[in-house]
């Protein structure tokens, strides 16, 4: 096995592992927060930046964005931007946990439904930190392993007609 096919396999094992960790993380934390969704709004609302009504959408909507983002990354499925919206949820819940942090708020987190009353503290803004860390370094492992792919293919497509 030549250098680059060991670096093409473990950026796949790597990929792979990210894939099923973000994903089940994701898909046990929606899972939690639509079991309560009632809980759940009550954890959006503690954090209060913002009002009744987008707060209910966020309480609606998050879980199913995590839901769906963490089922997709299971089944290896639009991976590129499964890994995308999962960095994205990452900043979002570092900022949104900061930002309570830095007000004094004291309240649960909420990460994996409201029933799990683990305070907000620099550990979890540090667990989201490194939610936003897994989503991009799968995003971009993917990446390359797609452009790699992409150069492989056309190489193959060019020494094909070059020999015709």
């Amino acid at each position: 096995m030549n250098k680059r096919s060991k670096a093409d396999a473990t950026r796949g094992w790597v990929i792979c592992l990210l894939r099923m960790t973000i994903g089940v993380v994701l898909v046990v934390s929606a899972i939690k927060k639509l079991q309560t969704p009632y809980d759940f709004l009550g954890t959006v609302y503690g954090y209060r930046l913002v009002g009744p009504a987008i707060g209910l959408g966020i309480a609606i909507v998050l879980p199913w964005v995590e839901l769906i983002t963490g089922a997709l990354l299971l089944a290896n499925f639009m991976t590129g931007p499964s890994f995308l919206v999962t960095s994205m949820l990452g900043v979002m819940f570092v900022v949104v946990q900061g930002s309570s942090i830095s007000r004094g708020l004291h309240i649960a987190c909420g990460c994996f439904g409201p029933n799990i009353s683990q305070p907000i503290s620099y550990s979890t803004v540090l667990r989201a930190f490194g939610v936003f860390l897994a989503g991009t370094i799968g995003l971009f492992l993917w990446a390359k392993t797609r452009s790699i792919r992409k150069s492989t293919r056309n190489n193959k497509l060019n020494e094909s007609f070059s020999t015709s």
